[in-house]
């Protein structure tokens, strides 16, 4: 999960935007096969700011990572939590300003990916409804070796 802190600048006033963002293949295990007794790691590519079309004042960018689980980082991170890293805030950032960083990290759960979804709604002429939702999963994690 990732959670950024915007501050957006209005003539009026200034606006607070907060923006929770959950990424589907944004986290890649590396290496992509390990034992079954090693501990997986992700590799994490992503911007330090905000990616916007609009000026901003100011922007925070927050990993929910233990520190003690973090192998390697691009760049230090502005405060280091027990539970997480925070990489700014930024001032007065300008529009579609990108600025890589690299994380890796311990990932012990696995990286679920939806490969297929459907649902079937029956309804009857007599007022029954009923509702099938089928689910394909895949987990993306890295894969057994040996």
């Amino acid at each position: 999960m990732l959670v950024y802190k915007i501050d957006l600048n209005s003539a009026e006033e200034m606006q607070k935007l907060v923006v929770v963002e959950f990424h589907k293949g944004r986290m890649e295990p590396f290496p992509k096969a390990i034992r079954v007794y090693e501990k997986q790691k992700v590799e994490v590519f992503d911007s330090k700011y905000y990616l916007s079309v609009y000026p901003t004042l100011s922007c925070v960018n927050t990993y929910f990572v233990s520190r003690k689980d973090v192998h390697f980082s691009s760049q230090e991170a502005s405060t280091e939590l027990d539970d997480r890293l925070v990489f700014g805030p930024y001032k007065d950032v300008q529009p579609v300003t990108f600025e890589q960083i690299q994380l890796m990290f311990t990932f012990m759960y696995p990286l679920p990916t939806f490969t297929k979804a459907t649902r079937d709604i029956y309804v009857s002429h007599w007022g029954n409804i009923a509702v099938d939702e089928y689910f394909y999963l895949f987990n993306d994690a890295a894969g057994i070796n040996g």
